[in-house]
């Protein structure tokens, strides 16, 4: 997943958001990233998250396989703090790709909590 370089003119417009404008630029960038990978996830009928919810059909709940994920991405976070190298992914592109998936986790994990909240369970 390559995300590019963010730059300052990145940041969105309007009045200034509170906070340092490089966040708020990465979450723009994180944005974008994400409608233009929707194209490619999403399953054509309106669920962007269907790739997501893949691990459903192999019982296993979708935000919890939205956490595999993310635990991949650390492994490899991991062996560049060890390392100093990738050799396939940036670093930068690994800590993004986290923080994507956290987001997306907690949309799923929501989801979930409301669903089972209706049916008198716990997630």
């Amino acid at each position: 997943m390559s995300h590019g370089s963010i730059a300052p003119q990145q940041v969105p417009q309007g009045p200034p958001p509170e906070g340092d404008p490089r966040f708020h630029a990465i979450l723009a960038a994180m944005a974008e990233t994400h409608a233009k990978k929707v194209q490619d996830y999403g399953d054509g009928e309106g669920d962007f998250l269907s790739n997501l919810r893949a691990s459903e059909r192999m019982g296993l709940p979708a935000w919890k396989g939205v956490l595999l994920r993310m635990n991949d991405k650390m492994t490899r976070m991991n062996n560049f703090a060890k390392n100093g190298s990738l050799a396939n992914e940036s670093f930068e592109d690994s800590l993004l790709d986290t923080a994507c998936y956290a987001v997306l986790g907690l949309i799923l994990f929501r989801e979930a909590t409301e669903a089972a909240a209706k049916g008198g369970q716990r997630v």
